[in-house]
């Protein structure tokens, strides 16, 4: 492996009768000097934070706390109701019992932090929103 990025793939949101889900794929994308073939690696135990995004939910102290969300801090967890989802050994993550018409805020902890923004709809259909570029 050479040239090593971690994308997060399949984002999709997945609306039931009982409650909403929110869902996605995690692998490690590589390229083979010997061949130039690209292929990819399914990530196991990555973690992603989910936080309900409310009207007193502001973004931007979540992103200033974002190492410490990272950290497991126990107090941030509390203040926001904050859930954690590990991927499994195909790369797949999935956080259940989520309210439909709700916007959530994920935080993706690699060496990079990442932030966004998804929302989950009414409708039994599955929303996505494309792949995210993680470095490990």
């Amino acid at each position: 492996m050479s040239v090593s990025q971690l994308l997060l793939s399949d984002i999709v949101a997945q609306t039931s009768q009982q409650d909403a889900r929110l869902g996605g794929k995690v692998y490690l994308s590589y390229r083979n000097p010997a061949t130039s073939a690209t292929g990819k690696k399914y990530i196991s135990n990555f973690k992603v934070i989910l936080i309900k995004k409310t009207s007193s939910t502001v973004v931007s102290r979540i992103t200033a706390n974002k190492k410490n969300f990272c950290s497991n801090n126990r107090s941030l967890f509390q203040q926001y109701g904050a859930k954690v989802a590990y991927t499994n050994a195909d790369g797949y993550f999935e956080f259940r019992g989520l309210l439909k018409q709700t916007n959530y805020i994920l935080i993706f902890c690699d060496r990079e932090i990442k932030i966004s923004e998804v929302s989950t709809g009414n409708r039994n259909t599955t929303y996505g929103i494309g792949e995210k570029l993680i470095k490990l």
